[in-house]
């Protein structure tokens, strides 16, 4: 898999949430694709792949979340009216 563009994150001194509390935070704010109106939209999906359900992935006390964006971007010749 490759990265159009990747950001790393290093929290220090963090409030240390428990794991199913963070996961379940997470999930509400899950990634829904985008609907016919929207230009774009962000939410959390599951850094451990397609056959994971766990938004957070925990290894020797290290925590990775992911996050997903997707945009809607429309030629120039297209032109929104409203009204």
């Amino acid at each position: 898999m490759w990265f159009k563009s990747l950001h790393l994150y290093r929290v220090h001194d963090a409030v240390t949430l428990a794991l199913p509390v963070l996961g379940e935070a997470l999930q509400e704010q899950g990634f829904r694709p985008l609907g016919g109106v929207e230009a774009k939209r962000m939410g959390w999906i599951a850094p451990a792949g397609r056959g994971s359900e766990a938004f957070v992935h925990e290894v020797n006390g290290q925590r990775l979340l992911s996050a997903q964006r997707q945009e809607c971007l429309l030629p120039a010749s297209v032109s929104v009216r409203l009204g």
